[in-house]
Formats: structure tokens, sequence, C-alpha cells
């Protein structure tokens, strides 16, 4: 066996072993160690920031362990001690510092939080301006209770050469959504939804859906499914309707890599005393960590109504490319 063999044979046997809910199990040195996260040097990808929420266990190697007795040192030993670790102490990266800053000034205390911001203004030909926002809050509570908030907003306008806007886009959405399980594989999932699409003359839609899910999980990936009954209440072009809806929804998502992730999600909605009268909403998005709070990320969305803006069929599908933090 060659010198190389036995070094990294000798390194993983050394390593300390971080295990993920997602089902990853790292080999690697643990850095720091802080009440919200854990610097990890993995084998494989490097350095890493780890959250203590998607953290199932951390095995420490023998030789990290400290001695269970050792004798007391000398005050100028502790003193000397203590100088030298504070000078040896890694310094928080530009990325950690902007984390802690934003965790801080977190209204969600013990939520982990992403938001994402997109931006063009064009200038020439054809002059327009675009602005899209994603927010995205979870936390799972320790009876085992998930909660998720997202928010959405998307802005288009064209600039003519006198100076005159014209709006071609402007959707407001919102989400609230709840889970309590009932046994591994089922949960109670509550939706509270409002969704608004000025260009189409949807001004305003609120929707409340309750639902009896299910769960499949694998060792990357995860996938639920949601039938539910609700109702709604709806503003189209300032004429308000409301009724019964039932549908489903579904989501999954993937960790393709340490870094970079999938994540699949789609609402299906129907009257059930008009069966013509259905929404459909689609999205993906395609996730790339840049570093402990930097994200890029590419998302597609789908929305089609049988009843609202119909003639609008450019607005069915956007996408959107933004850059993001996440603490």
């Amino acid at each position: 066996m060659s010198c190389a063999a036995l070094y990294s044979a000798g390194s993983i046997a050394l390593a300390d072993t971080l295990t993920t809910k997602n089902g990853d199990t790292l080999q690697g040195n643990v850095l720091e160690e802080r009440p919200d996260v854990v610097i990890f040097d993995s084998l494989t990808f490097g350095r890493l920031t780890v959250g203590r929420d998607a953290i199932v266990s951390l095995e420490r190697s023998p030789a990290a362990q400290p001695p269970k007795t050792a004798a007391k040192p000398a005050p100028a030993d502790i003193a000397g001690a203590r100088s030298a670790k504070a000078d040896e102490s890694p310094q928080p990266s530009p990325g950690d510092r902007v984390g802690q800053f934003l965790a801080r000034i977190n209204p969600l205390k013990d939520w982990k939080t992403r938001f994402n911001l997109g931006f063009v203004m064009q200038r020439g030909d054809d002059n327009d301006n675009n602005l899209n926002f994603r927010l995205r809050s979870e936390r799972k509570a320790p009876d085992g209770d998930e909660h998720l908030i997202t928010g959405r907003y998307d802005y288009a306008e064209d600039v003519f050469q006198d100076g005159t806007r014209s709006k071609t886009d402007q959707l407001l959405a919102g989400q609230y959504q709840y889970r309590h399980d009932t046994s591994r594989i089922f949960f109670v999932q509550s939706n509270s939804t409002y969704y608004r699409d000025v260009i189409k003359e949807l001004f305003h839609e609120v929707t409340q859906t309750v639902g009896l899910g299910y769960r499949m999980k694998g060792e990357r990936w995860k996938a639920d499914v949601i039938p539910a009954i609700g109702y709604r209440v709806r503003d189209i072009s300032h004429t308000w309707s409301d009724g019964p809806v039932v549908g489903a929804y579904q989501n999954y998502s993937l960790s393709i890599t340490e870094t970079l992730t999938l994540r699949e999600g789609l609402q299906y909605l129907v009257a059930p005393n008009d069966l013509s009268d259905y929404s459909l909403r689609w999205n993906v998005e395609l996730t790339q960590k840049l570093g402990a709070v930097w994200n890029l990320a590419l998302r597609y969305d789908y929305a089609y109504d049988a009843v609202v803006g119909t003639e609008a069929k450019s607005l069915e599908q956007r996408w959107a490319v933004t850059v993001g933090l996440e603490f």
C-alpha cells in the first residue's frame, strides 16, 4: 500500500462524521461549532457551513475528544493558552458576517430564511425595466410541526422614448403553510394564500385549504402529495365571487450536490360546481449556493386560470434569474 493510500485511510479513520437530515454523511473535521451553525471541513466538498436544524448527528473522532483527566495547569499556562487560542481562532468570512448580521435583524427568529432579488434595466431600441423578488422562510418546531412562509413579486414595464411607461407585468403572491404529522408518512396540511395579478385583472384572490398529505423520501430527494378542499374568494375585474374548491398540491426537492438543489411545486384547484373553472400554478427552481450565505437561483413559473386573463397568453410563463441571501 502506498504512503498516499495510508495517509488517506488514516485521515478517514480520524475524521469527524456529520450526518444531515437529507441523508448525506460527510467525513472531515469540525472547524467551529456555534449555537446556530457548524463550520465543517469536508474531505470531499471542502469548507461548508451547515445549519444546526439540518444536522441529525455529529460524531467527533477520538483524537478530537478532550482527555477525561488532565493535570491542572498553572495560571500562567492558562493565560498563555487563552492568548494563543484567541490568536489562532479563524476570523469569520465576509459571507459569515453578512449571515450573522441578517440573523440578528431577522424578525422571524429560529426560522431559516432566504430571499432572492433580480433586476434588469434595458435601454436601447426596446427600453424596459424588470424586477422580481422571492422570499422563503421555514421552521420546524420542537414538536415536529412545520411552518413555511413564501412571498413573490414580479414587475415589468416598457419605457417609451418620450419617458412614458406602460406596465406589462405586476404580480404579488404570498402563502403560509402549516403541517402537522399524524404518522411517519401522513400529515395534515393547511394552506392560506393570497394572489394578485393586476395585468390579468385578478385584483385579489384569497384561498384557504386543508388536506391530508402523503410523503415519500429517498437518500437525496423527498416528495409529497396533498389532496385538499377549501374555500376561495376572488375579485376579477372588480367583480367579487366566492365558492368551494377542491384540488391537490404536490412538492418535490432533490439535493443534486451539497450546494446544488432542485425544488418543484404544483397547485391545482377547481370549483366542484363548475369544472371549467380551474387554475394551475407550477414552478421549478434550481439553486446553487455560492458560499456561506449567497446563492444564485434560476426559476420558472407557469400560471394558468381558465376564467382569468385568458387573453394574456404571454404571461402564463415567467423566467427569473436572481441572486439571494439565506440565513
